[in-house]
């Protein structure tokens, strides 16, 4: 019984660099496509604009999040059921709307007058407001997808991946 904890703890720690690896693909993804809308289409103070912005960057780096993790973080409780699309799917909503929700509250409450985001703008020459408010935005990506990606990695390992399906489930509960 020991062995088998240890060697459990040891693939779930081999599982969560294995996550974290495909979260910094993710966030990458999610960070160019995010960056690249708002340095090529432009930005403004429209709450749906940041919204339409981060949810075509997020939405790339779930659908690279669910191929990468199905596929070799999690490949031995991967099941390719319906449900555990759903659970990805779900899991990957309310990852989003943290995401969302944190980028909003760092933009206004941590990063908008902070001495960070001075420090980030004086390295880059960034002198305008616009180019402030660009700063202001970057920076709550980068912090809230720390957060966002902790957060799935304990949701998709508990929730989504758990390698039963519904008769092996029924099964251990008998148990």
């Amino acid at each position: 019984m020991e062995m088998k904890k240890e060697s459990e703890g040891k693939r779930s720690f081999i599982q969560l660099i294995k996550f974290g690896l495909v979260g910094v693909s993710n966030t990458l993804i999610d960070f160019i496509v995010t960056n690249l809308l708002v340095f090529i289409i432009g930005f403004n103070e429209l709450w749906w604009v940041t919204a339409l912005y981060n949810g075509i960057g997020y939405g790339c780096g779930v659908l690279n999040s669910f191929l990468l993790n199905s596929r070799w973080t999690f490949k031995k409780e991967y099941r390719r059921t319906k449900e555990e699309v759903f659970k990805f799917i779900l899991v990957n909503l309310i990852s989003y709307g943290l995401s969302f929700l944190l980028v909003l509250l760092f933009s206004k409450y941590v990063f908008a007058g902070s001495g960070i985001t001075d420090w980030a703008c004086s390295i880059l020459k960034f002198t305008t407001d616009e180019q402030r408010l660009k700063m202001v935005r970057l920076l709550s990506k980068v912090v809230s997808a720390v957060c966002v990606v902790l957060f799935n990695f304990v949701c998709t390992k508990l929730f989504v991946f758990t390698g039963k399906d519904a008769s092996a489930k029924q099964t251990e509960e008998e148990k």
